[in-house]
């Protein structure tokens, strides 16, 4: 009789944990969200958020507060947990995520990207604000300003100034790669095109002589073919390329993750309320080691290129933040 019950318990397993995943459709719905970047993991994943300064959609700046705190926080760190990316590109970052009901101000990096050991936080300028997370160290992490931007204004909107949009630059070794990791966010000009375009040509120049680079943002293009610019400069892209044109903010293709040297296997779009813009997911496989030559002695090795005559260099802002969590250090650059 007791073989008999171990048997039948055996065989009605399956059965009893599929009723109990049943219950709760979205546990099985979030679990599964990028089981097919996940499993196999033979590549890294890296995604881009412009998170919309966490105003949950509504495309306005927002401190969330009181009772809506923990049920925000929750909502937050589910998405961030279930992409899982080993380096995160976020725009529209804002420092202080929300004020619980008690009145006390809980800052973002512990509260909502906790579980990465390096981040970088990028200055706040109106919209802007730039930020990476990353399980892989972060190197010589610089702020740059576009030299193109300077003393453009935008014909749309008298508030914003091209000038406030910049780019982050950090170097990562992978797997024994050195790779370029930029996260950005373009000034536009909704009746002006060649304002993003201007930007993407210097971020392509900057870049020439290196072999393997990442850039992720929100390029604010208002012509999808504007991103053929970096096709013709031998980069493959997630966005408006063979896996398609993928809308990432209503119907329009701004967010892209941008490669040279490495290899997109897949693209996901997270479909989230929680911002106006929705997260794009890449998994990506690096190249054989063996068939590399990216000395560590050339790592920090400055491209000086001259833009219109100007010579040009990626510096740090004094006011970056760099925190390495490993080192329990906070840098000021």
């Amino acid at each position: 009789m007791h073989k008999l019950f171990i048997i039948l318990a055996l065989m009605l397993t399956p059965y009893i944990l599929w009723a109990c995943e049943a219950e709760n459709p979205n546990e099985i719905s979030d679990r599964s969200i990028l089981t097919d970047f996940h499993s196999p993991r033979d590549g890294i994943i890296i995604a881009q958020w412009n998170i919309g300064h966490f105003s949950q959609g509504k495309n306005t700046s927002s401190i969330i507060t009181g009772s809506n705190f923990e049920a925000a926080t929750m909502e937050y760190q589910s998405i961030i947990d279930q992409i899982s990316a080993d380096l995160f590109s976020i725009n529209e970052y804002s420092v202080i995520f929300g004020t619980d009901e008690v009145g006390l101000k809980h800052r973002t990096d512990d509260l909502i990207f906790s579980k990465y050991m390096y981040h970088y936080i990028g200055m706040q300028k109106q919209y802007s604000c730039n930020s990476l997370f990353s399980n892989y160290e972060l190197i010589e992490t610089n702020e740059t300003n576009y030299h193109c931007n300077e003393g453009v204004r935008i014909s749309h909107n008298p508030i914003l100034k091209a000038e406030d949009y910049y780019y982050i630059e950090s170097n990562v070794e992978i797997n024994g790669i050195w790779v370029k990791l930029i996260t950005t966010h373009l000034a536009f000009d909704t009746n002006n095109e060649e304002v993003a375009r201007n930007q993407i040509e210097e971020l392509i120049m900057r870049y020439t002589n290196d072999n393997f680079v990442i850039m992720c943002g929100d390029w604010n293009v208002k012509n999808i073919n504007t991103f053929d610019l970096f096709k013709s400069a031998g980069y493959e892209m997630a966005n408006h390329s063979k896996f398609g044109d993928l809308a990432t903010r209503g119907g329009a293709v701004i967010d892209n993750i941008i490669v040279k040297g490495l290899r997109i296997e897949n693209v996901k779009i997270i479909d989230s309320s929680l911002s106006d813009h929705k997260p794009l997911v890449v998994k990506l496989i690096l190249p054989e080691q063996t068939t590399i030559q990216n000395s560590k002695s050339k790592r920090f090795q400055t491209n000086w290129i001259s833009i219109d005559g100007v010579k040009y260099e990626n510096r740090p802002h004094r006011n970056g933040i760099y925190v390495s969590r490993h080192k329990k250090k906070i840098k000021k650059r």
